[in-house]
């Protein structure tokens, strides 16, 4: 089992680790599966904030992850999800323009 050496937002406060982002082709053609996409995930958004427990628990069903990691996972997380894409442009523009790993 791991341990916790540091936590990501000692090393890069406010940094936006998980983004949804579309290409400009996915815009224009068809701009209403951004539309879709987006009304899930803002409601998603708001669950996972008000009952990270049980949102942890639907994580498991979706990527075969162990159930207790996930949960110790989202208990210990030092960050938090947003819904404002305003909080989030400063450290994503930082990331996309750095060079390919």
């Amino acid at each position: 089992m791991g341990m916790t050496v540091q936590t990501s937002g000692s090393m890069w406060p406010n940094y936006a680790c998980c983004n949804l982002v579309a290409s400009g082709r996915l815009m224009r053609d068809p701009p209403v599966l951004v539309g879709q996409i987006v009304n899930i995930y803002l409601p998603a958004t708001n669950y996972a904030n008000a009952s990270p427990g049980e949102a942890a628990r639907a994580d498991p069903n979706l990527t075969g992850q162990d159930l207790y990691m996930v949960k110790r996972s989202v208990e210990t997380w030092d960050g938090r999800w947003v819904r404002d894409p305003h909080l989030k442009i400063s450290s994503t523009l930082v990331h996309a323009s750095s060079p390919a790993r």
